[in-house]
C-alpha cells in the first residue's frame, strides 16, 4: 500500500471511534451509517474511506467467525452537504478570549480535562492560523521561541508541513505551555495529551456556552 492509502485507511478508521470497543457481533448497521453520516460534510472520498475500512473489518471478521453478517454491505455515502461559511473572530470576540484566558473547564461528570484551559489555546489558533488537529499534534520541540516559528508538520499530506510565525502577543501563552514539559505543546497540566474529540466535546462547547 502507498503512504497515501494506508493514510485514508487509518482515517476512516479513527473516525469509527465511537464503535472501537464494541464486539462485533453486537454492532448494528444504524451504527455503522451513523458514522458515516456524522461526515456528511465531509468529501465522498472520506466517507468511502470510512466504508472501506468498515468492509475489511467485517471481510476479517466473516472469515475467522467474530461476526455471522457483513452489515457494511449496507452502509450508504451520504450527500454532500454545503459546509457553512466560516467567519473571522471580532475584535470584540478577541477581546473576550483574553479577558476570560484564565477561564478553567469544570465539567459535570469527573474528568482528565477538569481545570484545564481554553482560551489560550483558542488565541493560538487565532494568531497562527493552525487547524486545531495540527496544534494538538504539535510537538513541543517544533516550537522555536528564540527564532519566533512553529514547524506545522500538518495532520493531512507531506505538502502540509511550513513554517508558522509566532506573533509577539502569544509568546508568553506558549511559555506557559511549554514549561508543562510535555512531548506536546498542547497537553494537561500532567502532562497528557489532548485529543481532538476530548477538546471539542465537552471542554470547547462548555466554553461557548458560559461565554455565550
Amino acid at each position: 500500500l502507498t503512504k497515501s492509502s494506508l493514510a485514508s485507511y487509518k482515517s476512516g478508521f479513527d473516525k469509527c471511534k465511537p464503535i472501537w470497543d464494541t464486539p462485533m457481533c453486537d454492532i448494528k448497521l444504524m451504527q455503522l451509517q451513523d458514522i458515516v453520516n456524522s461526515c456528511s460534510t465531509k468529501s465522498r472520498s472520506t466517507q468511502g474511506n470510512i466504508i472501506t475500512v468498515q468492509k475489511l473489518v467485517y471481510t476479517y471478521a466473516c472469515k475467522n467467525d467474530l461476526s455471522d453478517k457483513d452489515y457494511s454491505a449496507f452502509v450508504k455515502i451520504v450527500e454532500h452537504k454545503k459546509s457553512k461559511a466560516k467567519k473571522a473572530y471580532t475584535r470584540e470576540e478577541i477581546k473576550l478570549l483574553w479577558d476570560n484566558i484564565d477561564w478553567k473547564y469544570k465539567g459535570e461528570r469527573k474528568s482528565i480535562l477538569d481545570g484545564e484551559t481554553v482560551a489560550d489555546i483558542l488565541l493560538i489558533l487565532i494568531y497562527t492560523g493552525m487547524r486545531i488537529e495540527e496544534l494538538l499534534l504539535t510537538a513541543s520541540s517544533d516550537v522555536h521561541l528564540e527564532e519566533r516559528y512553529i514547524m506545522n508538520r500538518g495532520t493531512k499530506t507531506e505538502n502540509a508541513l511550513r513554517i508558522v510565525p509566532i506573533h509577539k502577543d502569544i509568546l508568553p501563552i506558549l511559555e506557559k505551555r511549554l514549561a508543562r514539559n510535555g512531548e506536546n505543546l498542547i497537553v494537561t497540566e500532567a502532562g497528557n495529551p489532548i485529543e481532538y474529540s476530548n477538546f471539542h466535546n465537552p471542554v470547547f462547547e462548555k466554553f461557548c456556552k458560559d461565554f455565550d
